[in-house]
């Protein structure tokens, strides 16, 4: 092997770039976790104003009760105004907390890191909601959820399929899976159209005459994967407020 002599001031600058390297990962990592420390901050922010706003309304709703049993009709009458007023500075309170998350969203996208750490969180919230809707997805009543599904199946060249799903949803006459993220971008859509799809088949069979339904649920979507949805037929569940809704202007499709 033929001996590489350097130069001092090769050495030097060799020592110089592997220090800006250093500098700049130190840098990157700070960022991240100034970041995340942000994050944290916002959303116990709105966790402590979601908290108070209840101690509110249930203060409100005991004043109510009480002024109703000491007070005449007319009295009641006003009191009943006062509430509907007291509702509406709530309701423009929670407008002003939806703004907030609005332009903090960004956020989410320059903290990938964050957001696949908060991945379980997501997932909980997603699952919550949908049994407690009575599993009910785009428009179909559901009489099973199977929430984490993991299996595989060996194939005859040898082969092993695996299969990994975050919620499908089983009923008389469909199927549904859900796939669910933090923030969703275009790639996860075209995840569940192109191979799960396919592999759930083969790993499922017995639901083959079965219409098959795909959706995806997350906090947040940009652009191209709402596109991507909305071409592909996919159904997607999103945050609105403090709920989660079926938000899809165009009809699910059966695979």
């Amino acid at each position: 092997m033929e001996k590489v002599e350097l130069s001092w001031g090769e050495i030097k600058e060799m020592f110089a770039e592997t220090g800006r390297r250093m500098a700049e990962a130190d840098r990157r990592i700070a960022e991240e976790h100034r970041l995340f420390a942000e994050f944290r901050r916002r959303f116990a922010e709105d966790e402590r104003l979601r908290k108070e706003q209840a101690a509110e309304d249930e203060r409100l709703r005991a004043e109510s009760e009480r002024i109703r049993k000491e007070q005449a009709d007319e009295s009641w009458r006003q009191m009943q105004q006062g509430f509907e007023d007291t509702r509406r500075l709530i309701a423009e309170s929670d407008k002003k907390l939806a703004e907030s998350e609005r332009k903090y969203t960004g956020l989410n996208g320059r903290v990938e890191g964050i957001a696949r750490s908060n991945g379980r969180f997501a997932e909980e919230y997603f699952l919550n909601t949908i049994e407690d809707s009575g599993l009910k997805f785009a428009g179909i009543s559901f009489d099973e959820m199977h929430p984490h599904v993991k299996t595989f199946k060996n194939l005859p060249d040898g082969t092993r399929l695996d299969g990994e799903f975050d919620i499908v949803l089983t009923g008389a006459e469909a199927v549904a899976i859900i796939e669910l993220k933090y923030k969703a971008e275009s790639g996860d859509v075209e995840d569940i159209v192109d191979r799960k799809v396919k592999s759930f088949r083969a790993l499922f069979p017995e639901y083959g005459g079965l219409s098959l339904y795909l959706g995806v649920g997350a906090l947040s979507f940009d652009g191209p994967s709402v596109a991507k949805a909305r071409k592909s037929g996919v159904a997607l569940l999103k945050q609105v407020g403090q709920a989660v809704a079926y938000r899809s202007s165009w009809a699910a499709r059966a695979y």
